[in-house]
């Protein structure tokens, strides 16, 4: 399943191999992973999918909009995060064939790096972003009116009781596949579900109906054909009867296996023993107010970050990106809302490094970023290339596309 999803394009390729990008920079950034002048906690994996609307704990602030998808979480120098933002805007480029030529390759690291830092000196307010960006307010509009109860149904067969479809549709093409949990793993899970809410904050726990027992109604293993970073890992969807206060509506949960990330397989970092919390807590760090439940646990002697999959949740769409004008407009967006991710994690940080020290180096580096950006697309391109000339791995893609159309075969 990584390799089919990894054959899309270069854009899909550039983000299912952030191992490529790490192991790049640690042969050709060196001279910014011996600083510690500049350090703090990054999120890892910045693109223009990994940035989003989120429900939150907030009753005044329901929804926010923020970093998303921190499971490459890791401290180390800011840089790694701005040049990993300014090269996956010319990788979509790229493969959307929007071209950039010189001076507009130094515009776009240069926009990037101007909202980056005004985000970091608090010019910019974070509660303000869909008044200045439209593709924040088209989202927030589209999860204005979001029903819990009509989302969960999009995920179960017709009929009661309450089951997972095997495969879920979207225009008639299926985009997630469940295959249901073995009895003994449906146990695990509950009891995991239950240790990650004993791990949920106060605020979030308000949010749950202290009357209700939780009751857990099924469980599937969850492959999601859309992603590709994730493609690999433990991955499971739970039905629960409905636990928030003011909504009886039925959930879902999400359990992500967290592995190593990627940062530590190419030996830049060590992480810590349980990469689950580590997650959690990047979360809490990184995204001001956090997402209203944002929980860990352990199933099976391995780590898993556990979550709602709810209505409220919405990204950009890379494929929106039709001309330089909406680039540039994207690199202001994910600029910004990186400062603001570094900054929420400075303020309360252990760091000593302060944002306008960040800021500055930020502005005085673009055209450091720009060289960087394209000597790592290049080295992305003939990766790439290499993947899709590799016998092998187009008869593994191959495979898949075999296997989901078994699966998804309206007939066995």
């Amino acid at each position: 399943m990584r390799f089919r999803s990894l054959n899309a394009d270069a854009y899909t390729f550039f983000r299912g191999t952030a191992d490529l990008y790490y192991d790049w920079c640690r042969e050709n950034a060196a001279d910014w992973l011996h600083r510690e002048d500049a350090r703090l906690l990054l999120h890892g994996d910045v693109h223009y999918g990994n940035i989003g609307v989120y429900r939150t704990a907030d009753s005044t602030d329901f929804v926010r909009f923020g970093v998303v998808d921190l499971d490459e979480a890791f401290e180390g120098p800011f840089e790694l995060d701005v040049l990993r933002g300014v090269a996956s805007l010319r990788v979509a480029a790229a493969a959307r064939r929007i071209e950039l030529d010189e001076a507009r390759q130094t515009e776009l690291a240069r926009r990037f790096c101007a909202a980056y830092a005004a985000a970091l000196r608090g010019n910019l307010d974070a509660a303000t972003l869909a008044e200045r960006h439209p593709a924040v307010r088209a989202l927030m509009n589209k999860v204005h009116d979001a029903d819990q109860r009509t989302f969960a149904r999009r995920y179960l067969r017709d009929g009661e009781p309450p089951r997972f479809a095997p495969v879920r549709r979207k225009k008639k093409q299926p985009v997630d596949i469940l295959d249901p949990a073995p009895p003994a793993t449906r146990a695990a899970l509950t009891d995991a579900l239950r240790e990650a809410i004993g791990s949920m904050t106060p605020a979030s726990r308000r949010l749950l109906a202290n009357d209700r027992a939780m009751d857990v109604r099924d469980a599937a293993r969850w492959t999601r054909l859309g992603s590709s970073g994730s493609q690999g890992v433990g991955k499971y969807l739970v039905l629960t009867g409905g636990l928030l206060r003011h909504n009886a509506a039925p959930m879902l949960f999400e359990f992500k296996e967290q592995p190593r990330p990627a940062a530590e397989r190419a030996g830049l970092i060590r992480a810590g023993p349980d990469r689950g919390r580590d997650v959690a807590a990047a979360h809490a760090a990184l995204q001001g107010p956090p997402h209203w439940f944002v929980s860990h646990a352990n199933l099976d002697g391995r780590s898993y970050l556990v979550r709602p999959k709810d209505p409220w949740s919405e990204e950009p769409d890379w494929q929106d990106l039709r001309g330089v004008g909406d680039l540039l407009a994207a690199a202001d967006l994910v600029g910004e809302t990186l400062g603001h991710a570094h900054r929420h994690a400075l303020v309360a940080s252990k760091f000593a490094t302060h944002p306008e020290r960040v800021a500055g180096l930020a502005e005085a580096g673009v055209d450091e970023f720009v060289r960087r950006a394209a000597a790592f697309e290049a080295h992305l391109a003939r990766c790439f290339e290499e993947f899709r000339a590799d016998p092998a791995a187009q008869h593994l893609a191959l495979r898949a596309n075999e296997w989901i159309a078994r699966i998804a075969s309206p007939t066995p």
